[in-house]
């Protein structure tokens, strides 16, 4: 179910009326195992089969059925009637995980290089992210960059770099994904937003990186920091789930308290 504003039919209902509470998704009554609700105007789930569907904006091929069609209603994106296993929506763009061989595949605006095919040309279909053709554990997709872990936890991200939020040390954007520096290994998952990006190690602690105008990195300053990872001190070792916003991140930690910051 989903509610809010539906401009562009990303509420899923077959209207384009708001709607101040839930409303069913039109024929996804049963049978979703995940939801991922774009920033710009789109929603994608994740069927109990492994096929995945997109309704809402699509002007940027956003719901990845090869056209530039809005939908007000769940359309199947190409090529990913099964096989997927996790997704994750952007600001036009999204990503899924294959279930074979963990295999990453992003669609979708890619002004930034955030689809991560080599390319800055924008897809309306599925594409491979070069290099991660297998072993993908995890992938966060942000408004104009996109982080990924692999199944041997090193951290790697492309896309849009103004604020450093690929975490290489630079600021140059990358079309390819790129590791972060210092996460070789130990990363358990990440979470992106629009200037930063942030990483749930195994060992409990987080690390974030890239903008922090309002705070995003969560060290107590709005100093920035080279466009490195940095340790969100407050939380010591004991972050059990990350989650990142446009411009604050949130953590569960031992105890099941929620912090959030930015």
């Amino acid at each position: 179910k989903c509610w809010g504003r539906n401009y562009f039919g990303q509420l899923g209902d077959g209207t384009n009326s708001n709607r101040l509470t839930p409303v069913q998704v039109y024929g996804l009554g049963s049978g979703v195992q995940a939801i991922s609700a774009g920033e710009r105007s789109f929603t994608c789930a994740l069927r109990t089969t492994g096929a995945v569907l997109c309704w809402g904006i699509n002007d940027l091929g956003s719901l990845g059925n090869g056209n530039t069609t809005h939908s007000n209603v769940p359309t199947l994106v190409w090529g990913l009637s099964s096989g997927v296993r996790a997704i994750s929506a952007g600001n036009g763009h999204a990503c899924a995980i294959l279930t074979a061989g963990n295999g990453l595949k992003c669609w979708g605006y890619n002004l930034g290089g955030q689809v991560g095919d080599g390319s800055l040309a924008t897809t309306t279909v599925p594409v491979d992210v070069t290099g991660l053709t297998s072993g993908v554990a995890s992938v966060a997709a942000g408004v104009l960059h996109t982080c990924a872990v692999t199944m041997g936890g090193a951290a790697l991200c492309w896309g849009n770099n103004f604020y450093r939020q690929l975490g290489d040390g630079s600021d140059i954007n990358r079309p390819v994904p790129a590791g972060v520096t210092g996460l070789e290994n130990g990363v358990a998952g990440v979470a992106s937003g629009f200037a930063h990006s942030c990483a749930r190690m195994q060992d409990g602690t987080a690390r974030c990186w890239g903008g922090n105008s309002l705070g995003e990195l969560g060290i107590g300053t709005l100093v920035g920091v080279g466009g490195v990872p940095v340790p969100v001190t407050a939380l010591g070792n004991m972050v059990l789930a990350l989650a990142a916003g446009r411009t604050h991140s949130c953590a569960i930690v031992t105890g099941d308290e929620l912090r959030c910051w930015g």
